[in-house]
């Protein structure tokens, strides 16, 4: 009998760590997976700040508007170049390893940033269009500029709609 107690004693406690250990484990990823959806919040709330207080979106539609003239002859003022030097996203590159912790919200954050570096790309191509015109090695093709800030303006508007869902989800 002794022996039965011992055994149904030490299976019980087995029984007891393990759940002990399973809550332990749970709480520790949900306390990092609620860090991670505070540091990355505040990291695409700055990025919407700036988007905002600089008025990039509405400089990119004026100089659509004046460009969707078959008859205007573009000019450098007319390319919306932004030269990009700072990591705008290293709190999510850290946080990259990680982020299957925010379980359904992972894949929204994926996607905007994603969103945000072909907006990278977007700009460069527009940088090194001002860059071929100031060289002389061509003029300004209208309706590439076009085609161009039409893109450029419509990763802007997906990353402040998406970057506000991304916030609101994130809170």
């Amino acid at each position: 009998p002794s022996v039965w107690v011992a055994l149904v004693s030490a299976g019980i406690g087995a029984l007891l760590g393990g759940m002990v250990r399973t809550v332990v484990d749970w709480y520790t990823a949900f306390r990092k997976s609620k860090g991670m959806a505070i540091a990355l919040r505040a990291e695409i709330e700055a990025l919407l700040q700036i988007v905002k207080a600089r008025q990039y979106l509405p400089l990119v539609m004026e100089r659509i508007e004046r460009l969707q003239n078959p008859a205007y002859m573009p000019s450098m003022n007319d390319v919306f170049a932004i030269r990009v030097t700072q990591d705008y996203f290293t709190v999510f590159y850290a946080l990259c390893p990680k982020i299957g912790l925010l379980d359904h919200l992972s894949g929204q954050i994926v996607l905007l940033y994603t969103v945000g570096k072909s907006l990278m790309e977007a700009l460069n191509t527009l940088q090194d269009i001002l860059e071929r015109s100031r060289s002389g090695e061509g003029a300004l093709d209208r309706d590439e500029l076009l085609t161009q800030s039409r893109d450029v303006a419509l990763l802007l508007q997906t990353i402040l709609d998406g970057g506000q869902q991304a916030v609101d989800a994130l809170a």
